[in-house]
């Protein structure tokens, strides 16, 4: 009996496999046990075939391959590589020399041809955690390899060339790791572009200083849109770790098509149309959805309202916790969604209620159902409402508006302030302060501590808008360089939670 050792994905994990082969005298037959579904079962026959057009010997015997442990379901492609090598060392046509030290990761094709399969960003960082040596994979996810440190990693286009090299006929060079990763295009869209809404990018760089969800409320033509593509230009560049992070995530769900690496944070821009598995996760082991996809970046919702109900209310318990809980099969699933909510709305069905340009068509009936399609829980839980009005003339030619290099310049320094004060909290931003720490973090002297009692009254305030109100408070005090939270930063947050 021959071992070789594989790796399948589940979740957002990968889990390490022992291929057991068994030659045996009787009927030419192969046997794959150890709760394999139907891809991992006919996969024999790809193994075969791709044994025989690399010109090796098929045991013509009695075959027993088992996969372990027995416990786990086995799916995808990601074992036939380890099938055929467990296969080729029990057969005596391979040496098992350092099989015990490496892990084999590929999909044959009937030819032999080594095909990609998703995930083997999971395998590595898993085949480090388990001590192997060696990682084999296919050409095709050779990019994945650049993340990885601390591993011998080498990537081969056909079975036979790793039978070559596991036999020391062929010398291969182990892939190398990037230190370094490109800022992809995030910068060529900049905010100084957009003319007249200065207080839009306000709003937009509080955001993004203090990770606030963001609602912009304007009639179509504005520039919401604009001002949306335009965030991650202004937000940090993703960590190392981040980076590996979200190339897991994208690696899984089969996103990273070409195979480059950016510090840039994801921009997801879902459709406006998608359902509540899609923006969730769906299958099993599920896929991850977009707010997962959006991980460390942007969820950017067009047309919020127009959205299922349903799906935009199932956003909640990912705004609180930064994470999404799925149960699948009676087996739960928790994958990250921190993400920072970009979304915006059409004030009314026609689009024109504040508009200064175009009168609004729309009855009092059809404003207030248009405005009940963002439920209350989700609109409260979005900490920045904002609207947005056509400008002036004289506003479209101001050339010294707000640009992306300033914003940036003033998000990187709030947010290593923020790093530095909470380097013991287990959260990270002002949008994220638990509630037990509000009173440490957020607290007002006596005049605001007035002033916000009376704009509970007056506005109708929720407890949890004070909440917000409080954390925007001390990131518009981190922008303004103050320890503490005055009553101009207190007034300027509640003009943010003026909600539509």
């Amino acid at each position: 009996m021959m071992k070789a050792y594989g790796m399948i994905v589940h979740g957002l994990k990968a889990i390490m496999i022992e291929v057991e082969s068994s030659i045996s005298r009787g009927i030419p037959h192969c046997n794959v046990i150890g709760y394999g579904n139907t891809i991992v079962k006919e996969a024999i026959l790809r193994v075969r075939s791709a044994i025989e057009s690399s010109g090796l010997n098929y045991p013509m015997s009695r075959i027993t391959i088992n996969l372990a442990p027995a416990d786990i379901p086995k799916r995808g492609s990601q074992l036939e590589l380890g099938m055929a090598i467990s296969l080729l060392v029990a057969s005596g046509q391979l040496f098992d020399g350092e099989l015990e030290n490496t892990c084999f990761v590929g999909e044959l094709s009937l030819d032999g041809k080594l095909n990609p399969c998703k995930g083997v960003l999971a395998i590595l960082l898993e085949a480090k955690n388990k001590n192997f040596k060696n990682v084999i994979i296919p050409n095709a996810n050779i990019h994945e390899a650049e993340l990885i440190e601390g591993l011998n990693i080498y990537a081969f286009g056909k079975l036979s060339e790793v039978v070559d090299f596991i036999n020391k006929k062929k010398k291969v060079e182990k892939l190398q790791a990037k230190s370094k990763f490109a800022s992809s295009d995030r910068f060529s869209k900049d905010f100084r572009d957009i003319k007249g809404q200065e207080t839009a990018k306000r709003a937009i760089l509080i955001a993004v200083a203090g990770g606030h969800p963001i609602l912009m409320v304007g009639s179509p033509g504005v520039g919401k849109s604009m001002l949306a593509e335009r965030v991650p230009g202004i937000m940090p560049p993703l960590e190392r770790d981040e980076i590996i992070e979200s190339s897991l995530i994208h690696s899984i769900s089969r996103e990273m098509t070409d195979g480059k690496f950016t510090d840039t944070p994801p921009f997801r821009r879902p459709s406006v149309n998608i359902s509540v598995p899609s923006l969730l996760g769906s299958g099993y082991p599920p896929t991850p959805g977009e707010i997962t996809l959006a991980h460390r970046g942007v969820l950017f919702l067009e047309e919020i309202n127009e959205m299922n109900r349903i799906a935009v209310d199932s956003l909640r318990v990912p705004l609180d916790r930064k994470c999404v809980c799925l149960n699948k099969r009676g087996e739960g699933f928790v994958y990250p969604a921190d993400f920072l909510l970009i979304s915006c709305a059409n004030p009314c069905k026609c689009g024109y209620l504040y508009s200064r340009k175009k009168e609004c068509t729309c009855t009092p009936g059809e404003i207030s159902a248009y405005k009940a399609r963002l439920s209350g829980p989700i609109s409260d839980r979005i900490d920045i409402h904002i609207f947005i009005n056509e400008p002036d003339f004289d506003e479209l030619t101001v050339s010294d508006g707000m640009g992306s290099a300033e914003m940036r310049r003033k998000v990187l320094k709030v947010r290593k302030l923020q790093s530095k004060r909470y380097a013991r909290e287990d959260f990270k931003l002002n949008s994220s302060i638990f509630d037990n720490k509000i009173a440490k973090y957020c607290s007002f002297d006596s005049d605001g501590e007035a002033f916000i009692k009376n704009a509970y009254k007056t506005l109708k305030l929720t407890p949890r808008s004070m909440v917000k109100i409080r954390k925007i408070s001390r990131t518009i005090a981190d922008l303004d360089e103050s320890k503490e939270i005055k009553l101009k930063h207190i007034s300027e947050a509640i003009q943010f939670r003026q909600r539509w």
